[in-house]
């Protein structure tokens, strides 16, 4: 019954597709969410856009019925179901964690969501400076709080079951946990499982778990997060935008501060590229 249900899915998906091209518009991507195109050039607008999903509507099957979920001013795609769309009234909608995530910092997830939204608008400069500003932050403490480069995790085990997987060699010794197990032995509280830890890494070298703070215990009059984790994070945040550059050395000059003669965006172009008709067809989900 299942496979059923998907093959039914599959096809429904294919013919909606085939009803998009065959009136003229382009398809650009296909999840479970539904389809996201670009109509015909003649079709512009709220209501012949409405107009136009409802004329899709009418070509499917009996019973089934095509909603209109929203109209977008431009989108980002990454990768399969990993995608930005930009309103018409400048909201962002970002759908894929590998873009953006919950669970990471947030600082990280602030520069993120700026930096696709300054990608949308092609402002090249204005990406580099999103870069240095940030960087220049992390660098002078300039933190709103703890709460801007803290992380949040929560225990989903026992701390007997943690210890016998590190000991079976099943899992790594983590900061929530070690920090969780510290904080027990100090208070004498019990480690219950879905309890939520909040820490940061301060400096000092070592293992992420071994130079792990609890959020807490955070001074801002005497800061001592490690600056260059922080950075390197900011790094890892940006390495998120290389595939939108033509050429590695292009996504450089705009993620870095190494701008001895000046940066000039004039010369840094952006990648577009627009998939294949059956590149999308082969994306059809189930």
């Amino acid at each position: 019954e299942a496979d059923r249900v998907a093959h039914i899915g599959q096809q429904l998906l294919r013919r909606i597709i085939g009803e998009v091209r065959q009136r003229g518009g382009r398809v650009v991507e296909v999840d479970t969410d539904g389809v996201l195109f670009i109509p015909p050039d003649e079709v512009r607008g709220d209501a012949a856009e409405r107009a136009f999903v409802a004329s899709l509507s009418d070509a499917m099957p009996e019973g089934i019925r095509i909603g209109f979920d929203g109209r977008y001013e431009r989108m980002l795609s990454l990768k399969k179901k990993t995608y930005a769309l930009l309103g018409y009234d400048g909201s962002l909608k970002i759908k894929g964690s590998s873009l953006v995530s919950r669970s990471v910092e947030r600082f990280g997830r602030r520069f993120v969501r700026r930096a696709i939204e300054l990608l949308l608008a092609e402002d090249i400069q204005g990406l580099h400076d999103l870069y240095l500003d940030t960087r220049r932050r992390i660098v002078a403490h300039d933190w709103a709080g703890v709460e801007s480069f803290q992380r949040i995790e929560t225990l989903k085990h026992s701390l007997r079951r943690y210890e016998r997987d590190v000991a079976e060699g099943k899992r790594n010794r983590t900061a929530a946990y070690e920090l969780a197990k510290a904080d027990a032995e100090a208070t004498g509280e019990e480690v219950r499982v879905g309890r939520r830890i909040a820490y940061y890494i301060a400096k000092g070298g070592g293992r992420a778990f071994e130079a792990a703070r609890l959020a807490r215990d955070w001074d801002p009059a005497d800061p001592d997060e490690d600056t260059e984790h922080y950075i390197g994070r900011l790094d890892q945040f940006a390495s998120k935008f290389e595939p939108f550059f033509e050429t590695p050395h292009a996504f450089r000059q705009v993620f870095s501060e190494e701008d001895l003669f000046g940066f000039d965006p004039r010369g840094i172009r952006l990648a577009v590229r627009e998939r294949e008709a059956d590149e999308v067809e082969d994306d059809v989900p189930f």
